[in-house]
């Protein structure tokens, strides 16, 4: 574990294990720069998924320098997914994600640059993390994986999220054997920050991440004999303190100027206005909210039935996070050899890797449904377990046959052929003329080649699709080029058309094949 490079490592090697903390940075960029060099053939990612467009519109409030928005006079008309209307304008999300998105939207003038930058940053952070956790050789091998690895993955490839909390679950799984050995102020500061950022990116899971962790970090010390107050020395405690007591402090602030009140999330408030079940399927039902459109009833009647489904049979809860979970993270080279890893031998420090997983995953399998990026502020632990497989491996090529050395051979090149192989298959699938949501940028491009402003009027058929979804807005709707709204009758629909009175009216009808827009009779 965070071994010295070994002797008979060839000296360009050991020169670059030497500055451990420089090769993090460097690998992070390279991974950056590899994706900005393959956009000739794989584009900046149009947004179409309904978390995408919310934290979009948390980037947009954030780089037009407010914390959130007023609510609008017609937000009725406005209404739409993860979305606040009331008491403020905001996204539903913690703002560690839509902050990432601002950054590149503010720096660069396109907010997926924030997600680039995000993703590199993971990198660098799963480098740190494993230096402390194997040897440097093992480290750097591994996190080249991680970096190919990332390159074909929906977190570097979209707005979703996954990157964020990655970050922040690194920086505090790498302090957790740095500590163990010894209480300093650089690993607590970097455990500090992961916390901070996991509060504002995956709170229920961060929160599990940092229990989980802190057990480990006690059960170790007491492993070395050594007394749990070292877990309130001062070197520890108060980078914690001086970190975060300005977060909460931010957290509150954001809280307030959001929903009115510094202990209620934007989330809880979202899931009081318009959730038709819990998040969780062991709780009891809730009534229904009354829905004032149609596609929204729709939408949350399919999560309420989600959560049904759930609480009827258990099983099904472990059958959506093992097809979730399972083709993103073990049905792969890389969750091959993490589970190689424990197989290969169950070290002391391989227990507590492990152990750090599964109150998070305990944790996940309580929700009605979870999606990959749930699980990130843990994904660090399987490169753990990964590049413990690789020292493993090492360790018996010195003493292997020759068909065992052919064998391993073998299985590296698949392990980084079938990451290569994925981006290849990205660049070289002919890209189908965008359908649905894809086609919205087409649209508004359209509509701003006419030199006006526009609103634009959605009327869903009945068999519409609940999770393509049109109608969302910036932050800032009275002055956007082009305003979406939702079709609520001739009568609703009057107010709006007076309000925007100024606007060329179209009324767009996304389930015609083709896609039908003419203007509103007004």
């Amino acid at each position: 574990m965070n071994q010295a490079p070994s002797d008979n490592c060839n000296p360009a090697l050991a020169g670059i294990l030497q500055r451990p903390t420089l090769l993090c940075f460097a690998i992070g960029a390279i991974v950056i720069a590899l994706r900005l060099a393959l956009l000739p053939v794989m584009p900046i990612p149009v947004p179409v998924i309904h978390d995408e467009f919310s934290y979009l519109l948390g980037a947009e409030t954030f780089a037009s320098g407010r914390i959130t928005n007023p609510p609008h006079p017609m937000w009725v008309h406005f209404e739409t997914f993860h979305v606040n209307m009331l008491p403020t304008y905001c996204s539903k999300y913690p703002p560690a994600q839509a902050l990432t998105l601002a950054f590149g939207q503010v720096l660069f003038g396109q907010a997926w640059f924030g997600v680039c930058l995000s993703a590199g940053l993971m990198i660098a952070a799963f480098c740190w993390m494993l230096q402390g956790w194997v040897s440097p050789k093992a480290a750097l091998l591994t996190t080249a994986l991680a970096g190919i690895w990332c390159l074909s993955t929906y977190w570097m490839n979209s707005y979703w999220g996954g990157a964020v909390a990655a970050l922040g679950g690194a920086l505090l799984i790498g302090a957790v054997p740095r500590l163990a050995r010894r209480i300093a102020i650089g690993p607590a500061l970097a455990a500090s920050a992961g916390i901070a950022v996991l509060a504002n990116s995956r709170p229920y899971e961060g929160s599990l991440t940092v229990i989980s962790s802190a057990a480990v970090l006690a059960w170790w010390l007491r492993r070395e004999k050594r007394p749990l107050r070292a877990l309130l020395d001062r070197r520890l405690i108060a980078p914690l303190v001086l970190v975060m007591l300005p977060v909460i402090a931010a957290m509150a602030l954001y809280n307030y100027r959001a929903t009115g009140n510094p202990i209620l999330f934007p989330y809880a408030v979202n899931q009081k206005t318009y959730a038709a079940s819990p998040h969780f399927y062991i709780l009891p039902s809730i009534p229904e909210p009354a829905y004032r459109h149609e596609s929204i009833r729709r939408f949350w009647e399919w999560d309420r039935k989600v959560y049904q489904d759930a609480r009827s049979n258990p099983l099904n809860v472990i059958l959506s996070f093992s097809s979730s979970m399972g083709p993103f993270y073990l049905f792969n080279p890389w969750g091959a050899l993490a589970i190689l890893g424990v197989l290969l031998g169950c070290t002391v420090e391989t227990g507590f890797a492990a152990l750090i997983l599964l109150l998070p995953i305990f944790g996940l399998l309580l929700a009605k449904g979870v999606l990959p990026h749930y699980l990130a502020p843990v994904s660090g632990v399987l490169w753990i377990l990964t590049a413990m497989a690789f020292e493993r491996i090492a360790r018996w090529w010195r003493g292997a046959r020759k068909t065992r050395v052919l064998a391993i051979l073998c299985f590296g090149g698949v392990s980084f052929g079938y990451y290569a192989a994925q981006i290849l298959h990205v660049i070289t699938t002919p890209k189908p003329a965008p359908q649905g949501v894809a086609t919205r940028p087409l649209l508004i491009e359209r509509l701003a080649k006419e030199g006006k402003r526009h609103l634009v009027i959605v009327h869903y058929g009945g068999a519409h699709y609940i999770h393509a979804e049109w109608v969302y807005n910036h932050a800032d709707i009275d002055h956007s080029d082009v305003v979406w709204a939702r079709d609520m009758g001739r009568e609703r629909n009057r107010e709006l058309l007076d309000y925007f009175r100024d606007r060329q009216a179209w009324l767009l009808e996304p389930d015609v094949d083709p896609l039908k827009l003419e203007p509103y009779p007004r």
